[in-house]
Protein backbone atom coordinates (compact mmCIF):
# COMPACT_ATOMS: atom_id res chain seq x y z
CA UNK A 1 0.00 0.00 0.00
CA UNK A 2 1.39 3.61 -0.82
CA UNK A 3 1.50 5.97 1.30
CA UNK A 4 -1.25 8.03 -0.79
CA UNK A 5 -3.30 4.62 -0.59
CA UNK A 6 -3.03 5.02 3.23
CA UNK A 7 -4.34 8.14 3.54
CA UNK A 8 -7.41 7.84 1.41
CA UNK A 9 -8.46 5.05 3.69
CA UNK A 10 -8.17 7.10 6.70
CA UNK A 11 -10.14 10.06 5.44
CA UNK A 12 -12.83 7.29 4.34
CA UNK A 13 -14.32 7.33 7.64
CA UNK A 14 -15.76 10.23 9.85
CA UNK A 15 -13.17 12.33 12.20
CA UNK A 16 -12.70 11.84 15.41
CA UNK A 17 -14.47 14.15 17.66
CA UNK A 18 -12.69 17.20 18.71
CA UNK A 19 -14.93 17.75 22.02
CA UNK A 20 -14.25 14.04 23.67
CA UNK A 21 -11.48 13.87 26.42
CA UNK A 22 -8.11 12.10 25.10
CA UNK A 23 -5.18 11.16 26.84
CA UNK A 24 -2.06 12.07 24.72
CA UNK A 25 0.24 9.40 24.09
CA UNK A 26 3.81 9.88 24.34
CA UNK A 27 4.63 9.72 20.64
CA UNK A 28 8.04 8.29 19.62
CA UNK A 29 9.90 9.16 15.59
CA UNK A 30 10.40 5.38 15.08
CA UNK A 31 13.20 6.65 12.67
CA UNK A 32 14.89 8.35 15.15
CA UNK A 33 14.93 4.85 17.26
CA UNK A 34 16.22 3.35 14.19
CA UNK A 35 19.20 5.87 14.79
CA UNK A 36 19.53 5.56 18.17
CA UNK A 37 19.15 9.37 18.46
CA UNK A 38 18.96 11.06 21.42
CA UNK A 39 16.22 13.36 20.49
CA UNK A 40 -9.15 -2.56 -0.70
CA UNK A 41 -10.73 0.74 0.84
CA UNK A 42 -13.83 -1.90 0.67
CA UNK A 43 -13.83 -4.39 3.52
CA UNK A 44 -15.07 -7.91 2.57
CA UNK A 45 -17.60 -9.57 4.69
CA UNK A 46 -18.17 -13.24 5.47
CA UNK A 47 -21.11 -15.29 6.53
CA UNK A 48 -21.03 -17.03 10.27
CA UNK A 49 -21.23 -20.38 8.64
CA UNK A 50 -17.90 -19.58 6.56
CA UNK A 51 -16.55 -18.15 9.30
CA UNK A 52 -17.12 -20.94 11.56
CA UNK A 53 -15.04 -23.49 9.30
CA UNK A 54 -12.18 -21.51 10.68
CA UNK A 55 -13.00 -20.95 14.57
CA UNK A 56 -9.67 -20.90 16.72
CA UNK A 57 -10.57 -23.23 19.35
CA UNK A 58 -13.41 -22.24 21.47
CA UNK A 59 -16.48 -23.41 19.71
CA UNK A 60 -17.04 -20.21 18.31
CA UNK A 61 -16.50 -18.12 21.59
CA UNK A 62 -14.39 -15.10 20.36
CA UNK A 63 -17.70 -13.99 18.75
CA UNK A 64 -21.09 -13.71 20.70
CA UNK A 65 -19.08 -14.42 24.20
CA UNK A 66 -19.90 -12.74 27.85
CA UNK A 67 -18.11 -9.95 28.33
CA UNK A 68 -18.82 -8.73 32.03
CA UNK A 69 -21.33 -10.29 35.03
CA UNK A 70 -24.43 -8.87 33.73
CA UNK A 71 -23.93 -11.21 30.91
CA UNK A 72 -23.43 -8.50 28.24
CA UNK A 73 -22.35 -10.26 24.69
CA UNK A 74 -19.73 -8.99 22.76
CA UNK A 75 -19.98 -8.94 19.03
CA UNK A 76 -15.91 -8.69 18.22
CA UNK A 77 -14.13 -11.23 15.53
CA UNK A 78 -10.87 -11.91 15.41
CA UNK A 79 -8.42 -14.04 13.21
CA UNK A 80 -4.81 -15.48 13.83
CA UNK A 81 -1.85 -16.30 12.70
CA UNK A 82 0.65 -17.23 14.63
CA UNK A 83 4.54 -16.60 13.39
CA UNK A 84 5.74 -20.33 13.07
CA UNK A 85 2.43 -21.65 12.11
CA UNK A 86 2.66 -23.18 8.62
CA UNK A 87 0.16 -26.18 8.82
CA UNK A 88 -2.96 -24.93 10.02
CA UNK A 89 -5.61 -24.43 7.65
CA UNK A 90 -6.96 -20.94 7.27
CA UNK A 91 -9.43 -19.60 4.98
CA UNK A 92 -8.52 -18.93 1.30
CA UNK A 93 -8.51 -15.18 1.81
CA UNK A 94 -5.71 -15.54 4.31
CA UNK A 95 -3.66 -18.50 2.33
CA UNK A 96 -4.09 -15.80 -0.39
CA UNK A 97 -2.39 -13.20 0.82
CA UNK A 98 0.04 -15.00 3.45
CA UNK A 99 3.37 -14.57 0.86
CA UNK A 100 2.76 -10.94 0.20
CA UNK A 101 0.30 -9.09 2.80
CA UNK A 102 0.66 -11.20 5.97
CA UNK A 103 4.67 -12.56 5.67
CA UNK A 104 5.67 -9.03 4.81
CA UNK A 105 3.41 -7.56 7.97
CA UNK A 106 5.08 -9.90 10.41
CA UNK A 107 8.62 -9.30 9.73
CA UNK A 108 8.29 -5.85 9.99
CA UNK A 109 6.40 -5.91 13.01
CA UNK A 110 9.18 -7.99 14.43
CA UNK A 111 11.84 -5.80 12.87
CA UNK A 112 10.19 -2.43 15.04
CA UNK A 113 9.68 -4.74 18.44
CA UNK A 114 13.03 -5.93 18.19
CA UNK A 115 14.13 -1.84 17.79
CA UNK A 116 12.07 -1.22 20.86
CA UNK A 117 13.70 -4.15 22.97
CA UNK A 118 17.55 -2.43 22.20
CA UNK A 119 16.17 0.85 23.24
CA UNK A 120 14.70 -0.67 26.22
CA UNK A 121 18.23 -2.93 27.01
CA UNK A 122 20.47 0.62 26.51
CA UNK A 123 18.18 2.85 28.76
CA UNK A 124 17.77 -0.23 31.26
CA UNK A 125 21.50 -0.24 31.54
CA UNK A 126 21.09 -4.55 31.02
CA UNK A 127 24.31 -6.89 29.31
CA UNK A 128 24.22 -6.22 25.28
CA UNK A 129 21.64 -8.65 24.05
CA UNK A 130 19.36 -8.97 27.50
CA UNK A 131 16.23 -8.86 26.30
CA UNK A 132 16.73 -9.45 22.48
CA UNK A 133 17.54 -13.17 23.75
CA UNK A 134 14.66 -14.31 25.00
CA UNK A 135 12.75 -12.85 21.88
CA UNK A 136 14.66 -14.68 19.07
CA UNK A 137 12.68 -14.72 16.29
CA UNK A 138 13.98 -18.19 14.83
CA UNK A 139 12.77 -20.21 18.60
CA UNK A 140 9.64 -21.05 18.07
CA UNK A 141 6.70 -19.03 20.84
CA UNK A 142 3.12 -17.90 20.78
CA UNK A 143 4.06 -14.80 18.71
CA UNK A 144 1.34 -13.84 16.18
CA UNK A 145 -0.62 -11.34 14.08
CA UNK A 146 -4.16 -10.73 14.92
CA UNK A 147 -6.96 -9.02 12.48
CA UNK A 148 -9.80 -7.87 14.76
CA UNK A 149 -13.34 -6.69 13.50
CA UNK A 150 -15.95 -4.50 15.45
CA UNK A 151 -19.63 -3.85 13.73
CA UNK A 152 -20.87 -0.56 13.31
CA UNK A 153 -23.23 0.08 16.10
CA UNK A 154 -25.94 2.92 17.01
CA UNK A 155 -24.41 6.18 18.08
CA UNK A 156 -24.72 5.46 22.23
CA UNK A 157 -24.48 7.87 25.16
CA UNK A 158 -21.42 7.61 27.44
CA UNK A 159 -23.20 5.73 30.34
CA UNK A 160 -24.93 2.74 27.74
CA UNK A 161 -21.41 2.32 26.40
CA UNK A 162 -20.64 -1.45 27.05
CA UNK A 163 -16.97 -2.56 26.13
CA UNK A 164 -16.43 -4.95 23.28
CA UNK A 165 -13.24 -6.15 24.56
CA UNK A 166 -13.26 -5.62 28.34
CA UNK A 167 -10.44 -4.35 30.21
CA UNK A 168 -7.25 -6.33 30.03
CA UNK A 169 -3.63 -6.00 29.91
CA UNK A 170 -1.55 -7.67 26.89
CA UNK A 171 0.76 -10.58 26.75
CA UNK A 172 3.50 -9.93 24.94
CA UNK A 173 4.67 -6.68 22.84
CA UNK A 174 2.19 -4.93 20.61
CA UNK A 175 1.85 -2.80 17.75
CA UNK A 176 -1.47 -1.44 17.01
CA UNK A 177 -3.35 0.22 14.66
CA UNK A 178 -6.56 1.76 13.60
CA UNK A 179 -8.16 4.34 12.24
CA UNK A 180 -11.32 4.62 14.43
CA UNK A 181 -11.03 5.60 17.93
CA UNK A 182 -12.51 2.93 20.34
CA UNK A 183 -9.52 2.35 22.34
CA UNK A 184 -9.19 3.88 25.87
CA UNK A 185 -7.05 3.40 28.58
CA UNK A 186 -7.16 3.97 32.54
CA UNK A 187 -3.98 6.09 33.48
CA UNK A 188 -2.74 6.02 36.98
CA UNK A 189 -4.72 8.57 39.58
CA UNK A 190 -7.28 8.76 36.83
CA UNK A 191 -11.38 7.65 37.65
CA UNK A 192 -12.70 7.35 34.32
CA UNK A 193 -11.26 5.81 30.89
CA UNK A 194 -9.73 8.43 28.96
CA UNK A 195 -9.91 7.64 24.52
CA UNK A 196 -7.26 7.33 22.77
CA UNK A 197 -7.10 9.03 19.64
CA UNK A 198 -6.16 7.58 16.74
CA UNK A 199 -3.50 9.50 14.39
CA UNK A 200 -2.60 8.81 10.76
CA UNK A 201 0.66 7.08 9.97
CA UNK A 202 1.22 5.88 13.78
CA UNK A 203 1.31 2.54 15.54
CA UNK A 204 0.29 2.55 19.25
CA UNK A 205 3.24 -0.12 21.01
CA UNK A 206 1.75 -1.31 24.41
CA UNK A 207 4.32 -3.05 26.96
CA UNK A 208 2.38 -6.69 27.86
CA UNK A 209 2.33 -9.27 30.49
CA UNK A 210 5.92 -10.79 29.77
CA UNK A 211 8.55 -7.60 29.88
CA UNK A 212 7.36 -6.93 33.84
CA UNK A 213 8.08 -10.01 34.30
CA UNK A 214 11.65 -10.45 32.73
CA UNK A 215 12.59 -6.95 33.61
CA UNK A 216 11.39 -7.73 37.51
CA UNK A 217 8.75 -4.78 37.32
CA UNK A 218 10.86 -2.02 36.11
CA UNK A 219 9.13 -2.01 32.86
CA UNK A 220 4.75 -1.82 33.52
CA UNK A 221 1.84 -3.47 30.97
CA UNK A 222 -0.95 -1.20 31.13
CA UNK A 223 -4.48 -1.69 31.68
CA UNK A 224 -7.01 -0.55 28.49
CA UNK A 225 -10.25 -1.78 26.67
CA UNK A 226 -12.00 -1.45 23.20
CA UNK A 227 -15.58 0.46 23.45
CA UNK A 228 -17.05 1.04 20.00
CA UNK A 229 -15.67 4.24 18.46
CA UNK A 230 -17.55 7.90 19.78
CA UNK A 231 -20.03 9.60 17.73
CA UNK A 232 -20.83 9.47 13.63
CA UNK A 233 -17.46 6.87 13.95
CA UNK A 234 -19.64 4.21 15.60
CA UNK A 235 -21.46 3.59 12.41
CA UNK A 236 -18.45 2.59 10.51
CA UNK A 237 -16.94 -0.97 11.24
CA UNK A 238 -13.49 -0.76 13.32
CA UNK A 239 -10.61 -2.96 12.46
CA UNK A 240 -7.65 -3.76 14.16
CA UNK A 241 -4.44 -4.92 12.95
CA UNK A 242 -2.38 -6.38 15.43
CA UNK A 243 1.28 -8.32 16.14
CA UNK A 244 1.60 -9.55 19.89
CA UNK A 245 5.70 -10.52 19.90
CA UNK A 246 5.92 -13.54 22.92
CA UNK A 247 9.25 -14.85 24.21
CA UNK A 248 10.25 -17.86 23.10
CA UNK A 249 8.98 -21.27 24.53
CA UNK A 250 11.95 -22.01 26.66
CA UNK A 251 12.27 -18.81 28.01
CA UNK A 252 11.62 -19.31 32.45
CA UNK A 253 14.06 -16.83 33.96
CA UNK A 254 13.57 -13.25 34.38
CA UNK A 255 16.57 -11.04 33.13
CA UNK A 256 19.57 -10.25 35.65
CA UNK A 257 18.72 -7.04 37.67
CA UNK A 258 19.63 -3.55 36.21
CA UNK A 259 23.25 -2.03 37.01
CA UNK A 260 22.45 1.43 35.94
CA UNK A 261 18.87 2.81 35.21
CA UNK A 262 19.21 5.25 31.74
CA UNK A 263 16.47 7.74 32.21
Amino acid sequence: MTQADGKDLWYAYPPFPEDVPTYPLLVVDYQLLLTRSKRGLKNHDTGDDEKMKFEQGDDGMSAGGSTDATGALDTVEFINVNKDDVHRTYTSTVNARMDFTIQPFVLKSLSINETILDIFNARLGLPEGTPAKPHNREEHSYSETRTIKHPMKPEQSPADIKAAIEAHIDFGSLVRSSRLGGLQILPPTYNDWQYVRPNSGHAICNIGDALPILSGGILRSNLHRVVPPPRAQSKSERWSLVYFTHPGNSVRQPWQKPQTLKL
